[in-house]
């Protein structure tokens, strides 16, 4: 059967909140594979873009704990309600055009939301020396929607260069290496770094490149898929 984007959602941030139960509490501000960032930060992205996405309609979300204070229940209070909006079919299929291609709302948390999921998961654990196996087919779909997006993933602020993946890699270690990351990584300007750190990082001019070149990646996909 096929996971609906609600559910894919709500798969991938159940996901994330079981990788960060996991973060030894005294190592928040250790670094990340994202240059500049440490693993705090990379959370701290994640939840601004939720509120980022959610004001593409106008919409606010609530306030929640500091995610200095309560990581955890800092994420749960965002993803909760965009999970809530998801399943309000009113929320999730209203349209939104403020991109080149009119989408429904559902549509946007899929491309933008869902994709940070499955790479930032694997920032966070890394950065904390936590094993991580990413489900094969978020692997498969990421590195897909990565490919596609070819150089428009390379603007500034966005991720740094491609690494050559080993003879062999699986598609985890070929997604990382086309997004600049290695297994055994050194840190590296990847998807989400604001010009000049974090401060810089929710300006909306960054925001709008980094959606246009994940939207305009899945546009090449559907097209190549209905062989347009």
């Amino acid at each position: 059967m096929t996971e609906t984007i609600a559910e894919r959602y709500q798969r991938l941030s159940g996901l994330l909140a079981d990788t960060l139960v996991d973060v030894d509490p005294h190592r928040w501000n250790d670094p990340s594979p994202c240059e500049g960032w440490s693993v705090l930060d990379v959370l701290r992205h994640l939840i601004e873009t939720q509120g980022l996405v959610a004001g593409f309609m106008d919409r606010e979300l609530g306030p929640g704990p500091p995610p200095g204070n309560d990581p955890l229940g800092a994420w749960m209070n965002v993803s909760d309600q965009i999970q809530a909006q998801l399943r309000d079919p009113g929320l999730a299929h209203e349209e939104f055009n403020g991109l080149s291609e009119p989408l429904t709302w559902e549509q946007v948390v899929d491309r933008l939301l869902n994709f940070d999921l499955v790479v930032h998961r694997w920032d966070i654990a890394n950065g904390m020396d936590l094993p991580v196996q990413l489900d094969p087919t978020d692997v498969a779909w990421a590195l897909a929607t990565a490919e596609a997006m070819g150089d428009d993933l390379r603007i500034d602020g966005v991720c740094g260069p491609s690494l050559e993946p080993p003879a062999g890699a699986d598609d985890q270690t070929r997604l990382l290496a086309f997004l600049g990351q290695a297994p055994s990584t050194q840190p590296v300007a990847m998807l989400g770094r604001g010009v000049g750190g974090l401060p810089n990082l929710f300006e909306r001019g960054h925001h709008a490149q980094y959606a246009q070149a994940l939207v305009g990646a899945f546009a090449r996909l559907d097209a190549a898929t209905r062989g347009t």
